[in-house]
């Protein structure tokens, strides 16, 4: 069942997991070969519509960490 408020297909090259636990389920679901989606709150869903990890953009993530070192 397609949900739509789906935002669109889940890139690595733009997004990220948000913590550590969010990165390693994303790495490991795209090496089993599963299509991604990201929503516009950051929810990462399974070709199955299941929620499995919280996202972000890249540029987002790296504002923040540069952010937190100043």
């Amino acid at each position: 069942m397609e949900i739509s408020f789906f935002k669109e297909e889940y890139n690595p090259d733009v997004y990220c997991g948000v913590d550590s636990t969010d990165i390693k389920v994303i790495h490991l679901a795209i090496q089993n070969g599963n299509k991604l989606k990201i929503d516009s709150n950051g929810r990462v869903f399974d070709e199955s519509g299941r929620w499995i990890a919280d996202g972000m953009k890249r540029e987002i993530a790296k504002k923040a960490l540069k952010g937190a070192r100043t």
